[in-house]
This record gives structure tokens, sequence and C-alpha cells, in this order.
């Protein structure tokens, strides 16, 4: 069974975690939610502040923001050529 879209309420945010990709790549899922007009999000910003935890518990350090900064850029770089990401 799908999730029913039609049934979350106007303010409803879909996120689904696939990590970016092609349009459709989460078997649609985000794109059908937004044609209906709900806010969506990617897993994207997920993975990032993952590898952000994962470091800092490599290095035994918290990430700077300049660090955190240049690792979404590559992220975005890699899987959304020409957007910021998220702030």
């Amino acid at each position: 069974m799908g999730l029913r879209l039609g049934e979350l309420p106007a303010q409803a945010r879909v996120i689904d975690l696939v990590y970016g990709g092609p349009p459709g790549g989460s078997g649609g899922l985000l794109e059908r939610a937004a044609a209906r007009g709900l806010a969506t999000q990617d897993g994207l910003a997920m993975l990032l502040w993952q590898g952000v935890r994962a470091l800092e518990l490599w290095l035994g350090i918290a990430a700077s923001a300049e660090v955190v900064a240049a690792m979404r850029a590559a992220l975005y770089a890699e899987n959304l050529p020409g957007e910021p990401g998220p702030g």
C-alpha cells in the first residue's frame, strides 16, 4: 500500500530518504507530493548531517561552519549541479 498523499494536511512535508538523483528516482513520491502543493525534501540534507557527525566522531572535534559549508557544496555539486543546497 502506498502513501495516500490526498489524506495529508496541506501543511504536511513529504520527505523521501533517497539521496537526490534523477526526477522520479524515488518512485515519483516527491514529484506527486509537489504536484499536490505539499512541501518536499529529499535525503541529501540527512546525508550531509550524517557525514558531519561521522567526521566529528572520527576526528574528535566539532566541525566548523566552514567545513560544513564545504561538505554541503561538494555534496550538492555532485548530486544537484547548479543548485546551492539548503542553508
